[in-house]
């Protein structure tokens, strides 16, 4: 009977300290999500649709992966069932069903190629340096990251894997707010740039200063921008920032189209609308969300204006005067705890 009882008591223990476990919030390591494939200094933005994968001890890219470089050209054979990539007098024919490969020195090697979801993924270091370039591989966040070098005066790598990092730690559930900790960036604040309104220079001068702040943003465009090559370059740029779209039409038809054409030519959809109050009903009716107008101008003085309220600041021209008033808001938000981000396609937020 005694030994019974001594039973019964460590498992009223067991049973009282697995509650308590329960109960009490453990320390959890903050958990995060970075782009795993990397063109110089920016992240390719069709890393999430095409993720980098290993294959016979060789670091397998998508083919379209190498086309994000300048001067980049890539076709297929479908009689020889050859791919080829070319820079240049440089080049690199892969054949899809033998696994050869043939350089522009004339050498033949064997090399791994699979077709994965539609696109045919590449050794990343043999292609690379086919066509002139290198490639860095490192492991960050519990993930392969691979970055394909064109040059050599670039950032570091592991700055630009932190600085592209996005938080997916869920925080732990508080009985106040104001013990949440202060420097905690809960409001977003995002930067809407007009393209419809600016000119294709105005919108390269933005699209480079992105890059170079490392800033993303979400921009307003038509069909006009989708079919225009010098403004498609501009937008290759905003999908390698990570940014986002609001499709401006007159019509339901003409969203769809442009939003055909965004899926053809990036892989990317938004559920984000603008145009003339009458497309505000029938756009929301199949799904789309109409956005209205930004809360402020970027030409707007920051300290004059609740940071916390806002959510939009529209850009609709860009000269070096405007390049200053975005470094303005970017370090109020900073001095409010606002983080900045593009909106987000399916929701608007």
């Amino acid at each position: 009977m005694k030994k019974f009882k001594w039973h019964f008591k460590i498992l009223s223990l067991v049973i009282v300290i697995s509650a308590l476990l329960a109960v009490i919030p453990m320390p959890q390591a903050e958990e995060y999500s970075v782009p795993t494939l990397y063109i110089d200094n920016r992240a390719w933005y069709m890393y999430s649709l095409f993720p980098i994968t290993e294959q016979d001890g060789a670091y397998l890219v998508p083919s379209s992966f190498f086309g994000g470089v300048d001067g980049v050209e890539i076709s297929f054979d479908n009689v020889r069932s050859c791919l080829l990539l070319q820079h240049g007098e440089s080049f690199i024919s892969v054949n899809v069903k033998t696994h050869n490969a043939l350089l522009h020195s004339g050498e033949v090697v064997s090399t791994a190629v699979s077709l994965i979801n539609d696109e045919y993924f590449v050794d990343s270091e043999l292609c690379a340096r086919a066509l002139g370039f290198s490639v860095e591989v490192a492991e960050y966040y519990e993930k392969t990251v691979l970055r394909l070098r064109t040059f050599d005066d670039l950032i570091d790598f592991k700055t630009l894997i932190e600085r592209n990092r996005i938080s997916e730690s869920t925080l732990p559930i508080q009985t106040d707010k104001s013990e949440a900790k202060a420097d905690r960036k809960d409001k977003t604040l995002s930067f809407v740039a007009d393209f419809t309104k600016m000119s294709a220079d105005e919108q390269s001068l933005f699209t480079d200063f992105l890059v170079k702040k490392n800033l993303s943003a979400t921009v307003v465009i038509d069909k006009n921008n989708l079919t225009d090559p010098k403004m498609l370059k501009c937008l290759s740029t905003v999908n390698a920032q990570c940014g986002s779209f609001i499709i401006r039409g007159k019509s339901t038809s003409q969203i769809s189209e442009c939003n055909d054409l965004l899926w053809h030519l990036f892989r990317n959809k938004t559920r984000l609308v603008t145009g003339p109050d009458a497309l505000k009903i029938p756009a929301e009716a199949i799904g789309y969300i109409f956005k209205e107008n930004c809360d402020a101008s970027v030409s707007a003085d920051p300290k004059t204006i609740d940071m916390k309220t806002l959510t939009t600041v529209e850009i609709t021209n860009f000269t070096n005067n405007s390049a200053s008033h975005v470094i303005k808001w970017t370090n109020a938000a900073e001095e409010n705890g606002v983080y900045i981000a593009p909106l987000n396609q399916r929701t608007g937020n």
